[in-house]
């Protein structure tokens, strides 16, 4: 649990610094001691956002999601990159639904 830890504060300080290639890697190696955890893969799928890699991040978001009950971030995420993909129906659909899951 140790490691985990060690590797994801190494790759959100990357992250932070922009050193997107690195978080990647760091959040990787997180992911590979504790497979589909869902914050893990959120972070990695932002990192991925970041690196314009958008095909990549969107089925990491959606990685995400399944491993818990739907959650008005992630959902706002995978329309932001929707967006970026220029499916706006799609994206439109998931701001409706983050929207209805954190109603202000």
């Amino acid at each position: 649990m140790e490691d985990i830890k060690k590797l994801v504060e190494q790759a959100n300080l990357a992250l932070q610094q922009g050193r997107y290639e690195h978080a990647l890697q760091q959040y990787r190696g997180a992911l590979a001691l504790t497979p589909n955890h869902p914050g893990i893969l959120n972070n990695c799928a932002a990192v991925l956002e970041k690196l314009n890699r958008l095909d990549d991040a969107l089925a990491t978001y959606e990685q995400a999601q399944a491993q818990m009950p739907p959650h008005a971030g992630i959902m706002n995420n995978c329309g932001v990159v929707l967006m970026k993909l220029h499916r706006l129906d799609e994206a439109l659909a998931r701001f409706d639904r983050a929207a209805a899951l954190s109603p202000q």
